[in-house]
């Protein structure tokens, strides 16, 4: 799917876009989450590594307790920001891990 075409699909089902140099920011009126696409890897080392995990974990507790609250009707709308920035997270840190090991 080429780009253009991507940001039409995202902006008729709601969400706005932004681009800069860095990133493409992604973001959804019904959802409080924001999913980034970077032109580069946001993991650069171990310390990173903990972070991210960290990061996953608190997310999949956040959306944890939204499913014990959301309405079934507003559960697609409301867990598909988290899913998406949960899995693009695993995607970074399993890059991350089968780099290859930095000389010593």
């Amino acid at each position: 799917m080429k780009r253009n075409d991507l940001v039409r699909h995202l902006e008729q089902h709601g969400c706005q876009f932004r681009a800069t140099e860095r990133s493409t920011t992604f973001s959804s009126e019904r959802s409080a989450v924001i999913s980034r696409s970077p032109t580069r890897s946001l993991i650069a080392n171990d310390r990173e590594l903990v972070l991210a995990r960290e990061r996953v974990a608190r997310l999949e507790r956040l959306l944890e307790d939204l499913r014990k609250s959301a309405l079934p009707e507003e559960w697609p709308a409301l867990s598909s920001g988290y899913r998406l920035e949960i899995e693009r997270m695993q995607e970074e840190m399993l890059d991350y891990l089968v780099q290859a090991v930095p000389k010593k």
